[in-house]
């Protein structure tokens, strides 16, 4: 890679979609939606059983090698769920990306989930994942998830809906 690729990891519901088109609208980064979706619905890796469809090139691998790719050409940004991407990804190729948190209030974010989707999974509600290790206000050590604590990986942003950066 020689550019970055900077990751924006959410929940489903949490406003995600608007800063992603912001990032659009800049026009200085090739922006990707969700990629690690067809892994994680219709991939051979798959984590779910909700589609029965399977999509080519839709393991992790190759949605890693899609990302790695476009940073040949431009900067990357990422916008994609925890919970999609959680339990294929480690520490060491964490590290190699810029990782920060976009997170809105469980309430608003499940209800909001609830109208639109409404035989989500706890999975598919996002915090499962999110909540096993994002730094919060309320954590001591400040660090993001559990998977992301190694001396190489920088202390991830978090993007608060109601608030600032911290």
């Amino acid at each position: 890679m020689s550019h970055r690729v900077i990751f924006l990891w959410s929940v489903p519901r949490s406003v995600s979609t608007s800063f992603e088109r912001m990032m659009m609208a800049r026009g200085d980064h090739i922006v990707l939606d969700e990629p690690f979706s067809r892994s994680y619905y219709y991939g051979p890796d798959r984590q779910s059983s909700r589609y029965s469809e399977s999509e080519p090139d839709s393991s992790a691998e190759n949605v890693l090698k899609t990302i790695e790719q476009a940073a040949l050409e431009r900067p990357v940004f990422v916008k994609d769920m925890a919970y999609q991407a959680a339990k294929l990804l480690d520490a060491d190729l964490l590290g190699r990306f810029e990782n920060s948190f976009l997170i809105r209030h469980p309430a608003a974010t499940l209800r909001s989930l609830a109208r639109h989707w409404p035989d989500f999974t706890d999975d598919e509600g996002g915090w499962t994942h999110l909540d096993e290790g994002v730094a919060s206000p309320t954590r001591s050590d400040n660090r993001g998830w559990s998977w992301m604590r190694t001396s190489s990986a920088p202390t991830p942003r978090r993007w608060w809906r109601n608030g600032a950066s911290r």
